[in-house]
């Protein structure tokens, strides 16, 4: 549990831009280089495999930024399986 808390940080630093997590831009690239990152290389932010792209989620949130996400292929497809059904639950609800 620790371990992936910890690759999940270390996504979030090396995915992220430096004004969020307030880290010198050069500290994250040698960060990345250490260990062994390619250029553009992005980190899953849910199970931390290094193989992750950043897409548009099945949101609809105001401000646009908040519907996009970095994930792996299988977490990706996890989440729209998870937004389909919270879609599917929200119209039913509104009888459409």
């Amino acid at each position: 549990m620790f371990w992936q808390s910890t690759v999940k940080q270390i996504g979030i630093i090396l995915n992220d831009s430096f004004d969020v997590v307030h880290l010198n831009p050069f500290l994250v690239i040698a960060l990345r280089k250490k260990l062994g990152f390619e250029e553009g290389c992005k980190i899953c932010k849910r199970c931390g495999s290094n193989n992750a792209t950043t897409s548009r989620q099945m949101t609809k949130y105001a401000d646009d930024n908040d519907n996009f996400v970095t994930l792996c292929p299988t977490c990706q497809e996890e989440a729209d399986e998870y937004w389909k059904d919270m879609w599917i639950e929200y119209y039913n609800s509104q009888g459409l």
